[in-house]
């Protein structure tokens, strides 16, 4: 490379970078440190160097800049989802649904590194019993705490890999904990969630059942209305940069698509029509209350109508049902 290419090099490093900064996406996210001013995502440019996620962290005078290498394009939307809070002013829990391999478990991880929070990761399968989560009393009468104790009591980022592979037995012995913040420990103590807890699900399926593909228990409604969701596809962008190319762009992340919905009234009038449409067919399914509140989170923390119909609404509705249940709300619902 000459110093007439090496110069337009640069030039192009410096506009990228600049526009980086300009496009930025600010993420308020309230885990652990009080003040998270920001997120500045950009796009992985041909030649260019790849993308990076910068997170700023003020907490008073202290300010902390955490960066990461490249990431799934949905990653903002992650960060943006778990800064969610539910009406009593909980972080939600949030479900990464996908194919093997697309980064699921690495997003979550990623979640707990970028807002500097401690993590336990614990895999699941049908044998894994209660026991193993909400620990037990052992031969001397003593209390043996687990990793989801500490998540639960100390506030920490719980990652549940798999948990679709779970036995109902045991996700639905996780329900109050994970959507009430309440739960009774075998020790015979009932213990609130710390304030920071925050509940990561990551599956292959909706856990509505295995596939020809996928290996999974079909989960109580109870365990799956608990939950927020987000698919998260494979990132070809992300994959090329893995194994050293650079000319394969990824999606962008766009938290806006479908436009805002400017207030709850019309959430709840939105809502109301897809429930009389679910009704009138009886489509065996459920927007429920939970659905709701999810939904009016969601919204306050800026995301479009598409992505509120799609995570805290449509859930795990077959698509075919989902998109005739949108074709007969109409206009309002697209």
């Amino acid at each position: 490379m000459n110093d007439s290419q090496s110069g337009d090099a640069a030039t192009a490093t410096a506009i990228a970078m600049q526009s980086l900064i300009d496009q930025s996406v600010d993420t308020r996210l309230e885990h652990r440190l009080p003040d998270l001013v920001g997120q500045k995502v950009g796009e992985s440019l041909s030649g260019l160097p790849p993308l990076q996620v910068e997170v700023t962290i003020q907490n008073g005078d202290e300010t902390k800049v955490t960066t990461l290498e490249r990431q799934h394009y949905l990653f903002p939307a992650v960060l943006q989802l778990m800064a969610c809070r539910d009406n009593k002013g909980n972080p939600i829990p949030l479900a990464l649904v996908g194919p093997p391999g697309t980064g699921k478990t690495y997003m979550g991880l990623s979640y707990a590194r970028a807002t500097e929070s401690d993590f336990v990761i614990d895999s699941f399968n049908p044998q894994t019993p209660v026991s193993s989560l909400k620990g037990y009393m052992d031969a001397g009468g003593n209390y043996v705490p687990t990793g989801f104790y500490r998540a639960f009591t100390e506030g920490l980022v719980y990652i549940a890999d798999e948990y679709d592979r779970a036995s109902g037995r045991v996700s639905t012995a996780l329900n109050s904990a994970v959507g009430n913040r309440v739960t009774t420990f075998p020790d015979g103590t009932t213990r609130e969630a710390h304030e920071n807890f925050a509940f990561v699900a990551t599956m292959n399926t909706y856990g509505t059942g295995g596939t020809s593909r996928f290996v999974a228990d079909k989960q109580d409604e109870s365990v799956l209305d608990r939950l927020l969701y987000l698919w998260i596809p494979r990132d070809e962008g992300l994959e090329a940069h893995m194994i050293g190319l650079s000319d394969v762009t990824s999606p962008k992340c766009k938290l806006n698509q479908g436009g805002k919905i400017p207030s709850t009234k019309k959430l709840w009038e939105l809502v109301g029509k897809l429930r009389d449409v679910v009704k009138r067919h009886d489509m065996h399914f459920d927007i429920s209350s939970r659905s709701l509140l999810f939904a009016e989170a969601m919204r306050r923390q800026g995301f479009g109508k598409r992505w509120i119909l799609e995570c805290a609404l449509q859930r795990h509705m077959p698509i075919d049902q989902w998109n005739e249940l949108i074709e007969e709300v109409g206009e309002a619902a697209k």
